[in-house]
């Protein structure tokens, strides 16, 4: 049976799993209240750039017209992700339930992906702020149950006021909006915000123009070949946070938009491509520190001293000091006579030291089932960071993927085109007719949005392009 989402969309953006399942994308444009409005500056990031994520607020002022941008762009709105927030002198419960309402009736939507409260303190001469807080998460909790808001949140919070939250034992925020650039970086909260699973987003990433002509910046600008905007765009993104630069030129909505290109190979030992990989990365022009390198052991170099030596045997093939992540590659090993039990121990072991010498930045599994999983688990040194498993319509692990993300390993897709044969299924080629894309891209999109890291492979540099698309 193949089960697809209703809504394909552009592929080009990752998106980050809220921890209601929900995923959001990783950039997205923003707007203020400060001439922060651009009519044609959104549609050129939702026809052009293939931006999927709009940030808003009833403070801003722009939702009506916001509304009529989203209509005129011809995007239907399961393809889009709209977060607005509530205004302070909105909180209270009846106040701020009425107030989501008004703002999707400005937006002209049925719902919102993401409704925030705007700040901590409420602005209600006599209250508390702690009573109107909670009477506030309230109203948001009982939205996000009847569907009026499918994720909730909270922007400007602190860790007090987050502690505040969670000690009701309610809803924990899916969201923290603050404000997050090279001069702003509130690391104890984006740490905090992690450990509770709660997805830090970060708005003023060019530091409200400020960055723009920072010396340091602007040299990194020029020795990577790119602008100053998209050095401060892609250091938010690669610090893992949800980022939404706001401009109302579409000539900077391009150009903040060119920051989510394919830097995530993946390849193995066994492929047998390693040698000629590292050749193609060092022509391609791009940095080491801007890619993602996946490799994997096989199983023929199990044990503690061979998985060392392999480890080092692959850098070594692929020009680079170090893995960004390394992988066993199957949970059974090909040494006549050994304990499979025993072999992944000793391995494991070699894994977790060169992630401790830095050799490896990141360390996993590929094919594990549940209980090889706990196995490992169970020794009490390092979790897998990821677990990389065939996923498609056709073989879809759900009960591993939900282990995976209850125990915080990321689930890494393979094969998101069942090798091919979902390109020619009858359901899959309906859904590509309806949305005007591919076979491929149905296939990817669906895959994306289970939150499922995603990694197609092709031959053809057409296929790259489309499968990118």
């Amino acid at each position: 049976m193949v089960t697809i989402p209703n809504s394909c969309t552009a592929l080009s953006c990752p998106t980050v799993p809220l921890s209601n399942g929900r995923n959001i994308p990783i950039l997205g444009l923003g707007t203020s209240h400060v001439g922060g409005y651009s009519h044609e500056a959104v549609l050129c990031a939702l026809q052009e750039c293939g931006i999927r994520h709009i940030d808003t607020s009833k403070r801003n002022g722009c939702e009506e017209a916001l509304g009529k941008a989203v209509v005129d762009s011809g995007v239907p709105r399961e393809e889009l992700w709209l977060t607005s927030k509530l205004w302070p002198l909105d909180y209270g419960y009846q106040s701020a339930k009425q107030a989501c309402r008004d703002s999707c009736a400005r937006l002209g939507v049925d719902y919102l992906d993401l409704y925030l409260m705007h700040w901590p303190d409420c602005m209600i001469p006599g209250a508390s702020n702690h009573e109107v807080r909670a009477e506030t998460w309230r109203a948001l909790e009982e939205l996000y149950d009847e569907g009026l808001c499918r994720a909730i949140g909270v922007s400007n919070f602190l860790i007090r006021h987050l502690n505040e939250l969670k000690d009701r034992g309610g809803i924990v925020p899916h969201v923290n909006q603050v404000e997050f650039h090279p001069f702003q970086q509130p690391l104890e909260l984006v740490e905090y915000c992690r450990k509770e699973n709660i997805v830090f987003e970060g708005y003023c990433p060019l530091a409200k123009g400020q960055a723009l002509t920072h010396p340091t910046i602007m040299a990194l600008a020029q020795k990577y070949g790119r602008s100053a905007s998209q050095i401060c765009i892609r250091w938010s993104i690669q610090n893992g946070v949800v980022t939404i630069p706001k401009s109302t030129k579409p000539e900077r909505v391009h150009e903040n938009c060119q920051e989510c290109g394919i830097r995530h190979i993946d390849t193995a030992k066994r492929y047998g491509c390693e040698e000629a990989l590292g050749k193609a990365v060092v022509d391609s022009g791009v940095p080491r520190e801007e890619l993602w390198l996946t490799t994997k052991l096989w199983p023929g170099d199990y044990g503690y001293q061979s998985a060392k030596q392999a480890c080092r045997d692959s850098c070594a093939r692929l020009g680079v000091d170090y893995l960004d992540l390394y992988l066993m590659h199957w949970p059974d090993c090909m040494i006549p006579g050994a304990s499979n039990h025993e072999v992944r121990a000793e391995t494991w072991r070699a894994l977790e030291e060169l992630y401790d010498e830095g050799l490896c930045r990141a360390i996993g599994v590929s094919n594990f089932l549940i209980r090889h999983l706990n196995e490992l688990k169970d020794r009490g040194g390092i979790v897998p960071h990821v677990n990389q498993v065939e996923f498609h319509p056709f073989q879809q692990p759900l009960e591993l993927v939900e282990y995976c993300r209850k125990e915080n390993i990321v689930f890494e897709g393979y094969c998101p085109l069942a090798k091919g044969q979902a390109l020619t299924h009858p359901t899959i080629m309906a859904l590509a007719q309806k949305y005007g894309h591919s076979a491929s891209q149905i296939c990817i999109r669906w895959s994306i949005q289970n939150g499922v890291v995603t990694i197609p492979k092709s031959t053809k540099p057409e296929r790259v392009h489309e499968n990118c698309q």
